[in-house]
């Protein structure tokens, strides 16, 4: 309804005008109260000024013209005192009607604030149940990956055994039942510091500070030490195989004159007690695992040793890191292959995927970067495959 200025001219029945006045009510009001119902009655003008006692636009007085066509009530015998009576029953009335419009605010307020705790329960068991959860899965988690360690260690155990069975020294499978072959590993088998990378290093430096030396001298190093581990592994009861004599004419020529291949001996397990000429080797299972790895480490650095004289000869330009290449017989394994290039680290990557070499030989960059291989180590495991594919 557009609103009314100051300048409109309100038609009003005087009588009832009249009435409103000696109740108390200002003329503006009065007026705009029988101008807004319609001058139908004096109670429904009370209700009006009643509903918009607050607003203050209606306190101006308007222009008021009185409309004869207008009927005024029957005239009846009202005196002050009831026109009074009448104004506080109305106002009274209106007032009731207020409180109740209030009590029923109040009450919606109650039912916004229930309804809103009602939701922040049902979220707060919403957020609980997700915690337990994601509690279970990672429980559930926890255990899978407890169920993947010791799959990944009776592999391993089974490997090793395999790989002593091909050095032909003593498995568990010889003196007891082969039930026992994948049991898990014993705690200080498995704290016992490994020396494949002092070996490696130890062949790497014999092969760099003697680079001068002819290259048929230096196959021979490795080929004796070579038939010393091998014969040491294979017959670790013959005593004259476990006593190496330091003065002797071949072993001094081939071996005794580098300080390296000295040693390597001695990682392997040999010692020279006080001012013996002797080297001897202890008969225990630490010694036989020593003796494993450096026959492979041997075995690895004397075929690397003849690859990078091939690619020599033939005018090529050989990267550091390929020396480490080996050659991949039918029974090397993941393990040793990776162990030969210094990645051994990678190796439960590859057991869990149950990657053997057939597999291994096969494999893509993708597939290395799909068991979270990085780069560079993807390169060195590509190459190395590659120059015996």
């Amino acid at each position: 309804m557009p609103a009314e200025t100051e300048s409109d001219v309100l038609e009003v029945n005087r009588g009832l005008l009249k009435e409103l006045e000696d109740m108390g009510f200002s003329m503006a009001r009065a007026a705009w109260g029988l101008h807004h119902s319609g001058n139908s009655s004096l109670e429904a003008a009370v209700n009006w000024i009643v509903d918009h006692e607050n607003d203050s636009q209606f306190d101006k007085t308007p222009v008021v013209e009185f409309n004869i066509e207008i009927e005024s009530p029957s005239p009846g015998d009202d005196t002050a005192e009831t026109a009074q009576a009448r104004a506080n029953e109305l106002k009274e009335r209106a007032r009731k009607l207020r409180e109740e419009e209030t009590k029923r605010e109040r009450e919606r307020e109650k039912e916004r604030i229930r309804a809103g705790k009602e939701m922040m329960e049902t979220r707060r068991i919403a957020e609980e149940n997700e915690r337990k959860r994601n509690i279970a899965l990672r429980k559930a988690e926890k255990e899978e990956e407890k169920k993947a360690r010791e799959k990944v260690m009776m592999k391993v155990n089974a490997d090793k055994a395999e790989r002593k069975s091909r050095l032909g020294l003593p498995t568990v499978a010889e003196s007891t039942s082969t039930s026992t072959l994948v049991a898990p590993l014993d705690t200080k088998k498995m704290l016992m510091p490994s020396k494949s990378k002092e070996m490696r290093e130890c062949l790497r430096s014999l092969r760099r500070n003697h680079k001068e030396e002819d290259p048929r001298t230096m196959r021979r190093v490795f080929e004796t030490l070579l038939m010393i581990v091998r014969n040491a592994a294979k017959t670790p009861d013959e005593e004259k195989y476990r006593r190496i004599r330091v003065t002797n004419r071949l072993f001094q020529e081939r071996v005794g004159r580098f300080k390296e291949g000295l040693e390597f001996m001695e990682l392997c397990g040999f010692k020279r007690e006080g001012g013996s000429e002797f080297l001897s080797l202890a008969n225990d299972e630490g010694d036989m695992s020593r003796l494993r790895d450096a026959a492979f480490q041997l075995q690895s650095a004397s075929s690397s040793e003849q690859s990078c004289q091939e690619e020599t000869t033939a005018g090529k330009m050989i990267p550091h890191f390929l020396q480490t290449i080996v050659l991949l017989s039918a029974g090397t394994s993941v393990d040793s292959f990776l162990e030969s290039l210094g990645l051994e680290k990678y190796s439960t990557s590859f057991q869990v995927e149950e990657v053997d070499m057939d597999a291994l030989m096969h494999m893509t960059d993708d597939d290395l970067k799909a068991l979270l291989i990085p780069m560079g180590p993807r390169k060195k495991i590509l190459l190395a495959l590659g120059s015996k594919r």
